[in-house]
């Protein structure tokens, strides 16, 4: 009877070493995502699509959700349900705005065509295979492309660059991330950069900030033979004190 009372509690106390660590303290819905919230890590995983979230083309992955730093996408294997994490009809783009740890479970977007990846690294390759791309590319800043990975066919250089605009921007510089075809007009436009002791002014055509990006009718260049980097500047306005 001792014995089994002495592995009935080892059992509770790995059970609760795992808890400590790995158990969610809080899910629900936020905004577009199904979420798990991690007080011990002050991490959130997302599981799913809310129902707003399902209807959108394209999702935005932030690098905080309510405060807390988005770790992975989809269930873990032992806790997942057998059927996909994050699933749409409708979703067409996707952007990861930070790198995450890792992606689980399978992923149902049959009209997902593009994922770009804003951050200055390498993408996780379950983007690659979990969400089956067009064309089996993740888009990603074009320095660290051309540096890094010229040549790898499941990488491409984006040719829409954001620019935050001033030294020693995070990121390299880079903002936001697009890819459009010649011609096209950007329809999808990311929220305001911030920075500290300044308000945003614009994006602008060039790093003097004297020709304004005009939206309603400005076009990406596109050479059919070539890479072209299309670029918009953001500008910066002081603070009054």
């Amino acid at each position: 009877m001792k014995k089994i009372i002495s592995l009935i509690a080892a059992v509770l106390l790995i059970i609760g070493a795992i808890c400590m660590s790995g158990c969610a303290t809080y899910k629900g819905e936020y905004g577009d995502f199904v979420c798990e919230f991690f007080d011990t890590k002050n991490t959130v995983d997302i599981n799913g699509l809310s129902e707003e979230g399902k209807k959108k083309k394209i999702l935005v992955i932030p690098e905080e959700i309510n405060g807390y730093k988005v770790d992975f996408i989809g269930k873990k294997v032992l806790t997942g349900t057998g059927k996909p994490d994050i699933s749409s009809k409708n979703l067409e783009v996707i952007y990861f705005v930070n790198e995450l740890k890792g992606r689980f479970g399978q992923q149902d977007c049959p009209n997902l065509k593009k994922a770009f990846q804003i951050k200055n690294t390498y993408p996780n390759i379950d983007i690659i295979w979990e969400f089956k791309l067009e064309k089996n590319r993740v888009y990603m800043m074009s320095n660290f492309f051309m540096s890094n990975y010229k040549g790898t066919e499941e990488l491409y250089a984006a040719n829409v660059s954001y620019f935050y605009n001033y030294a020693d921007a995070p990121n390299d510089g880079y903002y936001w991330l697009d890819d459009l075809d010649d011609g096209e007009k950007i329809t999808y436009i990311p929220e305001n950069p911030t920075r500290e002791g300044y308000l945003f002014g614009g994006w602008f055509k060039d790093k003097a900030c004297t020709e304004v990006w005009d939206f309603e009718t400005d076009t990406i260049t596109k050479p059919a033979d070539d890479y072209y980097e299309n670029i918009l500047y953001a500008k910066w306005n002081k603070k009054n004190d």
